[in-house]
């Protein structure tokens, strides 16, 4: 892919107050891991930030120099609670959606970058501010792409997916098109509220198995 333009401009949250950066400044002569967070106020987000970090001491022996946790929508504030609880992580805010809005034009993205900046989970393997590997979670025909990674549904009072009954992620509706699909009883204890994200990217095999070929 194209280099990404490197006057895009993020908030970074360090040392309690908050600072402009620049894609150059974060991208130049760097190997860099950015996964973003849709709603990093919510709990859900923060398992899965805990997840990424853990994995921070593979990615650095697999050549990755820093992780960047990315957020286009919830507002630079959303930064806080990141930067707290992920110290080895740093957390950004996509300024204008400028970055979602870059990613979506080389990716020729359907939906409109308003749509994108709040439920697009990817993440992107940047390489001196190019494009080395990107991966997401589809923004089209996603449902088909949940039931085909192994997910299946249970249209009861509360709207569950669930991966062979290990991990149930919530989702708050679903539209009729998609109330065709099996239905499954689900204990509650396996039962984990939140959105429908990042079902492909927790775990990241396909990264994985990249940055160990590499």
């Amino acid at each position: 892919m194209e280099l990404l333009n490197p006057n895009i401009v993020f908030s970074k949250y360090t040392d309690n107050k908050l600072i402009d950066i620049t894609a150059q400044d974060l991208f130049s002569n760097r190997r860099i891991l950015i996964c973003s967070v849709v709603r990093p106020r919510e709990n859900l987000d923060q398992k899965y930030a805990d997840y990424i970090q853990s994995l921070i001491p593979f990615y650095k022996q697999h050549g990755v120099d820093d992780v960047y946790l990315i957020n286009s929508s919830a507002g630079k504030f959303g930064l806080v609670r990141l930067e707290k609880n992920h110290p080895q992580i740093t957390s950004l805010y996509d300024n204008n959606a400028d970055f979602v809005r870059a990613l979506a034009t080389q990716l020729n993205k359907k939906p409109t970058v308003d749509t994108l900046s709040k439920y697009w989970s990817y993440q992107v393997l940047v390489n001196n501010g190019k494009v080395e590997q990107f991966y997401e979670q589809p923004t089209e025909n996603y449902i088909k792409h949940i039931i085909d990674a192994g997910y299946k549904i249970d249209l009861g009072n509360h709207k569950f997916f669930a991966l062979e009954g290990d991990r149930a992620l919530h989702r708050p509706s679903l539209r009729v098109e998609e109330q065709q699909f099996e239905h499954i009883n689900i204990e509650q204890k396996h039962l984990i509220t939140g959105a429908i994200m990042y079902f492909n990217l927790w775990p990241n095999n396909l990264l994985y198995n990249y940055l160990k070929s590499v």
